[in-house]
């Protein structure tokens, strides 16, 4: 059974009308209340959130290029937009604790382990700052980072701050709201994005590749191949899979009262309809910012076959053992300095 993998599940279903939901997979009224949640599922597919502008947008950066300070507004935007998973999950935990409900802590803390890399020591968010720093000392020559230092970033958009409240909303609710669908519906939208978010951006990496060494593009890479690795389902397909038991669910707790299904799926629909007004918002604002930058600074496209110099980069050793000059080095080069040393060096790595 999925269930270690359900961020929510017990949280927004009653436990007792999910179980039976788990159980009975044979029934007519178990694919009956798929079927409506399919519907569901197709139509948050289709809302603009989905398929918005900022996506083209940033499949154009790595031909069109873009300045630091663009590369920063992504950057801290996407930061604080991410930061709330792990604490919503702890904080659902907690509630959890002390309303006494302690079958149901083990689901949410194997789920905050998940995310705090307790299983591999390696915490989704510390894999995130790691994934921009790399990205943004090597191309763009700016200064590292942390999620809590992006919280304070000039180049924060207005609508980040709306969409972490609907983000919280998801978990952090009184027991006594358990079964809400409006929120259900909330936490189905965000978990069916977010694969073609990560894929988006993780594509926009993947163009710079040449930028980067081996060891260096590999570690960079570790926060995206956590959650969409190639050529196997990852995290993120996952808990989108587990979503849609949720909210499968919860009609099928209400598959034998019409008006009672009717009023499930509505509010379903409505809430994962507002979660995903929040994300087009949000997006459509992180454009605009990074438009009204596009003129401070020099633009660099995987056309620019410059990283910044090697001497400007934090490293384990001393850059006067590479002999590496000051200036601007092409990216073979680099490939070529680092390799040579690191193999001097009996392969030690960035």
């Amino acid at each position: 059974m999925r269930i270690n993998n359900i961020l929510t599940s017990f949280l927004l279903v009653s436990g007792k009308a999910l179980s039976v939901f788990l159980v009975d997979s044979a029934s007519s009224l178990r694919k009956e209340a798929e079927d409506y949640a399919a519907k569901i599922g197709d139509e948050f597919d289709r809302h603009p959130a989905n398929h918005a502008p900022f996506f083209d947008y940033l499949n154009q950066i790595p031909q069109e290029g873009i300045n630091s300070k663009q590369f920063l507004a992504l950057r801290d935007n996407y930061l604080v937009r991410t930061e709330g998973t792990f604490f919503s999950v702890m904080q659902k935990a907690i509630h959890i604790a002390k309303k006494g409900n302690y079958d149901l802590l083990p689901l949410v803390m194997r789920n905050a382990a998940e995310e705090g890399g307790a299983s591999d020591d390696k915490p989704h968010m510390a894999l995130l700052e790691k994934a921009f720093n790399i990205f943004g000392r090597r191309v763009f020559g700016v200064s590292d980072s942390s999620i809590v230092e992006a919280k304070k970033s000039e180049f924060l958009v207005d609508e980040v701050n709306e969409f972490r409240k609907k983000q919280d909303e998801i978990y952090k609710l009184s027991n006594e709201q358990v079964g809400n669908e409006e929120i259900t519906g909330r936490y189905f939208a965000h978990e069916k994005a977010a694969v073609k978010m990560l894929g988006v951006f993780k594509q926009l990496f993947v163009a710079y590749k040449h930028y980067f060494n081996d060891s260096e593009y590999k570690e960079m890479m570790q926060y995206f191949d956590a959650h969409i690795p190639e050529g196997k389902s990852g995290v993120e397909e996952r808990h989108g899979s587990d979503a849609f038991l949720v909210v499968a669910a919860a009609i099928y707790s209400a598959i034998n009262d019409p008006l009672e299904k009717d009023r499930v799926i509505g509010e379903l629909s409505k809430g994962g309809k507002e979660m995903l007004d929040a994300q087009e918002n949000l997006w459509k604002a992180i454009k605009e910012r990074m438009e009204d930058l596009s003129n401070l600074g020099k633009k660099i496209s995987i056309k620019d076959q410059e990283c910044v110099s090697y001497r400007d980069v934090k490293v384990k050793y001393s850059s006067d053992d590479l002999d590496v000059p000051s200036k601007k080095v092409s990216a073979k080069d680099f490939e070529n300095i680092v390799g040579s040393s690191t193999k001097n060096r009996g392969g030690s790595e960035i």
